[in-house]
């Protein structure tokens, strides 16, 4: 119990500076990360007082949220992208392995440039 108790305190160490600087960034606003930390710990002992649907749902929300994002990444990553053919910093074209993915199905890319 005690070890949890610890990795919590942790947690809301490590959230609270990267909270306060998403908010610096996204919107402009300047909390310190102590008050960015106390504030998802008021919001977590609040979920922990109330009824465990309500908890259960919010975690479902967020756990739906997390899901979409991770396919919007995937899906914007395996994306083919237009490569400029020259640039002025150098090199012209992606490395072999992935023009090879984007031009020529998934089992062939492997035969030519895995094996």
């Amino acid at each position: 119990m005690l070890a949890y108790n610890f990795m919590q305190i942790g947690l809301y160490g490590g959230f609270g500076p990267v909270l306060s600087g998403l908010l610096k960034t996204q919107w402009n606003i300047d909390l310190d990360w102590w008050a960015c930390a106390l504030i998802a710990w008021a919001v977590i002992g609040v979920l922990g007082v109330l009824s465990i649907e309500f908890s259960g749902i919010v975690l479902g929300v967020l756990l739906g949220a997390e899901v979409i994002i991770a396919l919007i990444f995937s899906v914007v990553e395996l994306a083919p992208a237009r490569w400029p053919r020259r640039r002025s910093g150098g090199g012209s074209s992606p490395p072999r392995s992935v023009r090879c993915c984007w031009r020529c199905c998934w089992r062939c890319c492997w035969r030519r440039c895995w094996s």
